[in-house]
């Protein structure tokens, strides 16, 4: 997928080729809708605590509370996977989701979007499905505010932060930095 930046394709490209146990998804999720919502809004959920009341890797929030729930997910995942998770926001009256299943590119298959479909259908649920981290990055960053360049500065800005706080090695976020830092 082509983008109007440079580092959209490139952070695209790190988010698909690095893991850290998954906080690099989790990252990128957080920081892209940063750049739409802002940083107040967006929480980079509790993903070390199972016990963890608010369900998600990612959350938006407003005035009002938690309104979008995000799954983050670097390996590849099934229709079962996602119907869990639509359960666990449907059980705390959520009702707007994205599931990113970034490690799904070359498994879309592994969700049957019908099933899941029927799942949504049966209550007030809206859901998207992301297979990979460049679906996610179209669908998102025509909605930010600002120019190009504007929008790509504040991605590569909130993905640096983000790395930090979802945990990710020194290792790992300094390999971001340098990729973005040569263009």
């Amino acid at each position: 997928m082509l983008f109007r930046s440079e580092i959209a394709q490139r952070t695209a490209e790190f988010t698909s080729g690095n893991s850290d146990n998954g906080r690099v998804g989790q990252a990128f999720v957080a920081a892209v809708l940063e750049v739409v919502y802002g940083p107040s809004r967006v929480v980079l959920g509790n993903t070390a605590d199972p016990d963890a009341s608010v369900p998600g890797d990612v959350q938006v929030k407003d005035d009002d509370g938690t309104w979008l729930w995000a799954e983050v997910k670097q390996k590849s995942v099934t229709t079962g996977d996602v119907e869990q998770f639509v359960s666990k926001v449907r059980s705390v009256g959520g009702e707007r989701i994205l599931y990113c299943a970034l490690g799904n590119e070359r498994y879309p298959h592994n969700i049957d979007r019908m099933r899941v479909d029927r799942v949504v259908n049966s209550g007030p649920i809206e859901i998207a499905v992301f297979l990979s981290p460049a679906d996610f990055l179209a669908a998102f960053l025509n909605l930010a505010p600002g120019s190009f360049n504007s929008v790509a500065s504040r991605l590569a800005t909130a993905m640096v932060a983000r790395l930090t706080e979802a945990g990710c090695s020194p290792a790992t976020s300094e390999v971001y930095r340098d990729l973005i830092t040569v263009i």
